[in-house]
């Protein structure tokens, strides 16, 4: 999948939220180097993981909920 497309994806998938209290993260990762950084922290035999030109990565962070209230929103960090 072309990079632009999985960054549109992902920015589409945000947009659709209707709390917008997500208490989430987003990581489009394309680095080859910080790929196999995170296939360390993948369960076992995740062999797409290894082979993977590209990842998206979630992260709940339960802080965000406190920086969503005051904000009223919730934002989504920019691709990697």
């Amino acid at each position: 999948m072309p990079i632009r497309c999985a960054t549109a994806s992902i920015w589409h998938a945000w947009l659709l939220t209707s709390s917008n209290m997500q208490l989430w993260e987003c990581y489009h990762i394309t680095d080859p180097d910080t790929i196999r950084r995170l296939v360390l922290a993948c369960f076992v035999d995740q062999t797409a993981v290894s082979t993977a030109q590209q990842l998206v990565v979630f992260v709940t962070r339960r802080d965000l909920f406190r920086r969503a209230r005051r904000r009223g929103t919730c934002s989504l960090n920019g691709a990697t």
